[in-house]
């Protein structure tokens, strides 16, 4: 089953990549996500009953618990409900993430020449004339990561995409900027 989808037109790409979380991990940080509402009983309940240096302390608690609980909140919504679109045009390329609730602001570059790569692991990209590792796809490494490379720096998609996923965006990259 592909983790992506894309329409095309002449002079446009646009690949959507959807994240692909297990349900455990969506459940778990789900809980983790909403545990704070149950601290805001446990506040409003000291609010009501101690002095003002316990209070303090608290609230100091609090919102670094709060902080916490937004981060994992957004980690539960990406793993949930997010996609990264990419959007290639003549020369130009663009990228933002979708949570659902809210989107991140559009990355934009524009580029002479663009290399896509397979990123493996920590430290080993393989980068090919043809854009395809031949070692990754005979080996048993089960997904890798998408690394789009730019005159300018390079871009790392955060999905793991299974081999045979990733060898059919690299070719529809690969085909859109000749």
């Amino acid at each position: 089953m592909n983790k992506f989808d894309f329409t095309q037109t002449e002079s446009k790409l646009e690949i959507t990549i959807h994240s692909n979380a297990s349900v455990f991990a969506k459940t778990v940080l789900g809980i983790l996500a909403f545990f704070p509402i149950l601290g805001l009983f446990g506040f409003i309940f000291r609010l009501a009953t101690t002095d003002t240096v316990e209070l303090v302390n608290t609230g100091i608690g609090f919102t670094i618990f709060v902080l916490i609980s937004i981060f994992l909140g957004r980690l539960f919504l990406w793993n949930t409900f997010g996609k990264e679109i990419l959007v290639f045009e003549q020369g130009n390329f663009s990228r933002q993430y979708d949570y659902k609730l809210f989107k991140s602001e559009v990355e934009s570059v524009v580029y002479e020449k663009m290399i896509a790569r397979l990123f493996l692991e920590e430290g080993h990209a393989k980068e090919t004339e043809n854009i395809i590792d031949e070692d990754w796809v005979r080996g048993d490494r089960e997904k890798g990561q998408l690394e789009l490379k730019v005159e300018e720096g390079y871009f790392l998609s955060p999905v793991n995409l299974s081999k045979e996923d990733l060898l059919e965006l690299i070719a529809l990259i690969n085909a859109f900027n000749k």
